[in-house]
């Protein structure tokens, strides 16, 4: 079952449909073994005997003959990790550039939709993990809302953040894998034609790079883009960081701590950032995990003036594969997780006078941030910038 291709750890060929679809390995299908991109899993796991119940729609759409499943993608180890190096499946290359990382954890599903191997591809994301791996390859993803895509059927990382969404080259076919999960949202975006749309511009206490702000900043003001834009400042913004990071590690703990028990089939890096979790506390994951309550709260009063908030979705360029460790990828990524906002990340280019140098054909991200269930909104928001 494992593949030599480092995008799919499975290939597969379900279904006739003109429309490619390509699935994260922590995703049950029926009849295929759930690696998680960890050996460990895979050396314990039996064939699938149902879809995870998220593939309703698409096994639907499969027996009418409108879409294919063409694989199961590669992951950074049990999704637990920002770049996507995987040492014991191979590491998805970057299409944009070879020597970048692809982002992780979803890095094999961003590469399948940038390369054209897949129409749209399902990632999860628990702290940006749909998102920054669309940002490094220049492609469109979407975090849903928390809870609204059921996980039952889903290798667990940190069940409070843990999220399914689409990745696609293009708003408009994030749209149709949203639809495929769930029948009549593509509807629900058509009905939110009402531009100018509100956007509330955000400039988090966070090292961004000047370039990437210039770009944020331009896409949005670009002529003929529709929008009203007014300037923002994100409630209890520092909290959430740390508190998001107690969560993921303390419920990754939880999630995947018996696999230890096997000496070579979790690598030495995951090993490590799982044992983190051991040390915290029942009462320190409460705490955090209340957090949401507080961050939805404040933002009430925001989203009865915007209609989304825009951020950065990284605040570096993609990082080089010798020089990713000290990125900070999931700094601009886990407000929404800990809050359980969807967001939506797209590519926005450069201005021209940063587009120069040895970064210069990379692309910047920018992130849409709404209101719990306004998925349809954020794509609604996320077409009009990017026609």
């Amino acid at each position: 079952m494992t593949s030599p291709d480092p995008v799919f750890i499975s290939r597969l060929n379900i279904g006739v449909g003109a429309t490619r679809i390509a699935i994260k390995d922590l995703i049950d299908v029926a009849g295929t073994i759930t690696t998680a991109g960890c050996k460990a899993v895979e050396r314990r796991a039996t064939r699938a005997t149902a879809d995870a119940e998220l593939l309703a729609g698409i096994r639907a759409a499969v027996d009418r003959g409108e879409l294919t499943i063409v694989g199961k993608t590669n992951l950074h180890e049990l999704a637990f990790g920002a770049d996507g190096i995987n040492a014991a499946y191979g590491t998805p290359t970057n299409p944009i550039d070879p020597t970048r990382i692809p982002g992780g954890s979803s890095s094999g599903s961003a590469v399948a939709v940038a390369t054209g191997i897949a129409d749209i591809a399902l990632g999860s994301d628990t702290g940006g993990s749909i998102r920054m791996p669309a940002a490094c390859c220049g492609i469109v993803g979407l975090k849903t809302t928390w809870g609204r895509v059921s996980l039952r059927g889903v290798w667990p990382l940190a069940p409070f953040l843990d999220t399914i969404g689409p990745m696609a080259r293009t708003v408009a076919d994030v749209v149709l894998g949203m639809d495929f999960l769930e029948p009549g949202f593509a509807a629900s975006v058509s009905e939110l034609s009402k531009p100018p749309f509100r956007i509330g511009r955000a400039y988090p206490n966070e090292q961004v790079l000047p370039a990437i702000d210039r770009a944020v900043d331009a896409a949005l003001g670009a002529p003929g883009t529709d929008v009203a834009i007014s300037n923002v400042s994100l409630p209890v913004w520092a909290e959430a960081q740390d508190a998001c990071l107690t969560v993921l590690i303390g419920e990754a703990w939880l999630s995947d701590h018996h696999l230890l028990d096997d000496p070579t089939g979790v690598s030495d890096s995951i090993r490590r950032r799982l044992q983190l979790g051991s040390q915290i506390s029942r009462a320190q994951l409460d705490a955090a995990r209340s957090l949401r309550d507080t961050i939805r709260t404040a933002l009430a009063t925001l989203f009865a003036n915007v209609d989304v908030i825009a951020i950065p979705t990284l605040p570096v360029l993609a990082p080089t594969l010798t020089d990713y460790e000290s990125a900070p990828m999931t700094a601009l990524t886990r407000y929404a997780n800990i809050a359980g906002l969807p967001a939506l990340s797209l590519p926005v280019a450069l201005v021209e006078s940063d587009a120069i140098g040895p970064d210069g054909h990379l692309p910047a991200s920018i992130q849409l941030i709404g209101a719990p269930g306004s998925e349809a909104l954020l794509c609604a928001v996320g077409r009009a910038l990017q026609h």
